[in-house]
């Protein structure tokens, strides 16, 4: 492992009576410089500034009183709520309402729970129906619309009782909703949920998780307006999600604001958006096609994780990176074209992208990572450009459908087990530059049946061609024999070729002396 490169820490604490604030369900991810994670086990400091604050000494998580002039927590709520209060068989509570701190702000979680106790059989918990219906005018109308449809719906349909149910929708929604869409503010945020209705959210800066705490019902989210960035985890687990629109106000897009959303089908981007974070798309497995926004110039890890309908993406010209598993699983990818300004495919980035038979790497690229395109079954042929200069292993480890590889000359080392389980293989070219040979690189390529080393290899190591049953030909075309590795050459070659002013310096040498009957002047 290296150093630190990344370092993540979402620590909750809470207080009990007198007791000092303690850590609950630490969720902690750290990344080290050879890509390497580890978890919660390796926490490297509770009171880490890179953090953004010190965990240990400030409150993360609290509850608070509801003011219902500024707070709104409930969209169809299973309790009444009006006013910071609960109703529950009749008996009125105070209404309190977790906020959890982010590190800069506090922000409500949409939880809630009964206070303090304010009045038994109250008056006000009578009409229960009449009263929530009525307060969704409150909601969905912005500034005049809210102010009329809430006070005409509420107020009716809570003070009514039984009849209020129709009284409270029909002035409630009709008043609210129609004034308020005409004279209320631009929405910062429109959501459409599963059962057909609206909601408008006006003069919001920042969308947190809390921001609406029946969005686990929505349908369909536009974002825009005065919104400047979607916070981590807004949208998280929202699996009854089939559409987002984000317009260009918004400039940033948190961690995760999407993962699991297991039925969205079209996303619309901010042209304004730089960068797509961890795990942003992660599990969007009915997503089937994402055009990335022109200013983006990298994807996160994990970005499109698991996105497994995942058929089609557009890159912008100029994106210069793809992060560690940013399409993990992506299962129904089938062809890729990276645009020539990227110069790194980062560790796992085409992981299992088991549908993928094309990709085209351009000669922008100068690495490529470990495991960047592990089982990719369906790959069936790879060019290596000149400009690749680090090609890390198991970068194409058990590619089982692949027949065909150039290695380019910018390749100074073929990695352990870069191509292991290649069973398909049938084709290699190396680079002339390529002068060492790492264990396993070939191993169990079973279709193999002939290769040459250029004359540039100096190292053949441990097993690199062990399992490879059908390989019958090698020619090594140095003069001076490589050093060899312990079971590099498998018993089914029956011949090996190098310089005929070398033959007996190979059939001398140390490791090659066991094959001596086998080699043969180059014809």
């Amino acid at each position: 492992m290296g150093k630190y490169t990344s370092y993540y820490l979402y620590q909750k604490y809470e207080k009990i009576g007198s007791q000092d604030w303690t850590p609950v369900y630490p969720q902690t991810l750290s990344v080290y410089s050879d890509g390497t994670e580890s978890g919660s086990t390796n926490i490297k400091s509770d009171n880490d500034t890179a953090c953004g604050y010190k965990p240990s000494t400030e409150v993360q998580y609290r509850w608070v009183k509801l003011n219902p002039s500024t707070d709104y927590i409930c969209d169809n709520c299973e309790l009444w709520v009006a006013s910071g209060y609960i109703c529950d068989n009749g008996d009125l509570y105070e209404q309190l309402n977790e906020q959890n701190f982010d590190g800069k702000n506090w922000y409500f979680t949409g939880t809630k729970k009964k206070g303090k106790l304010i009045e038994e059989n109250s008056k006000k918990c009578t009409g229960d129906t009449g009263g929530t219906t009525g307060d969704t005018g409150t909601t969905t109308g912005s500034t005049t619309g809210g102010t009329t449809g809430g006070t005409t719906g509420g107020t009716t349909g809570g003070t009514t009782g039984g009849t209020g149910t129709d009284t409270g929708t029909t002035t409630g929604d009709t008043t609210g909703s129609t004034t308020g869409s005409t004279t209320g503010d631009t929405p910062s945020m429109k959501v459409t949920y599963v059962n057909g209705r609206t909601k408008e959210f006006t003069g919001l800066t920042t969308i947190y998780a809390s921001t609406d705490s029946n969005i686990k019902n929505a349908k369909e989210v536009i974002i825009g307006g005065s919104v400047k960035g979607i916070y981590q985890k807004a949208f998280m687990g929202c699996t009854n999600l089939t559409s987002v629109k984000i317009g260009n106000s918004v400039t940033d897009i948190g961690e995760q604001v999407f993962d699991g959303c297991s039925s969205l089908t079209s996303v619309t981007l901010s042209d304004n958006i730089d960068y797509i974070s961890y795990r942003v798309f992660a599990n969007c497995s009915s997503l089937t096609s994402i055009t990335i926004p022109n200013l983006v110039t990298g994807l996160g890890i994990d970005a499109f994780s698991k996105c497994t309908s995942l058929a089609s993406i557009t890159f912008p010209i100029g994106m210069t990176y793809i992060g560690q598993r940013a399409f993990d699983g992506c299962s129904s990818l089938s062809s890729v074209t990276i645009p020539n300004t990227v110069t790194e495919i980062e560790t796992g980035a085409f992981g299992y992208c088991t549908g993928l038979s094309s990709i085209t790497i351009p000669d922008s690229v100068t690495k490529i990572g470990y495991q960047a395109f592990y089982k990719c079954s369906s790959l069936t042929s790879i060019t290596i450009p000149d400009s690749v200069i680090e090609l890390y292993n198991e970068s194409f480890f058990m590619c089982s459908g692949l027949t065909s590889v150039y290695i380019g000359n910018g390749i100074t080392t073929i990695e352990a087990n870069t191509f292991d389980e290649c069973s398909s293989l049938t084709s290699v070219t190396i680079g002339s530059s390529v002068k060492t040979i790492k264990p396993y690189a070939f191993e169990n390529c079973t279709g193999l049946t002939s290769i040459v080393l250029p004359n540039s290899v100096e190292s053949i190591g441990v097993g690199v061609f062990s399992g490879c049953s059908h390989l019958n030909y090698i020619t090594v075309q140095s003069s001076t024999p490589p050093t060899l590795g312990k079971d590099a050459i498998p018993t089914a070659t029956t011949t090996i070729y190098v310089p005929a002013s070398s033959v007996n310096s190979y059939k001398s040498a140390s490791g090659w002396s066991t094959y001596a009957s086998k080699i043969q002047a180059i014809p």
